[in-house]
């Protein structure tokens, strides 16, 4: 099984070892599926609150995270200080 072209042990491992910004995850999902769900030329209140219903969050906050603005850039999921590849030696 995947999320969003992900696949779940990916995620499960990322998140086993403290690498996966969870936030930053959830955004990025809830993003990615806007645009899926408003290729099918639903109205975008509609969207909005359908992504509500599944991440639980008002709808408010679904709008803040599609149309928020960052002035730093962050990494997505993975935070390299965190990694420890024994083979890198």
């Amino acid at each position: 099984m995947e999320i969003l072209g992900i696949s779940i042990d990916v995620v499960e491992k990322l998140r086993e070892y403290g690498m996966l910004n969870e936030i930053q995850f959830r955004n990025y999902c809830i993003k990615e599926m806007y645009k899926h769900l408003g290729t099918d030329g639903k109205k975008r209140a509609l969207i909005v609150a359908e992504l509500s219903d599944i991440f639980n969050i008002a709808p408010s906050t679904i709008s803040n995270i599609l149309y928020q603005k960052s002035n730093r850039r962050v990494p997505l999921i993975i935070d390299l200080e965190k990694v420890n590849c024994p083979n890198s030696k």
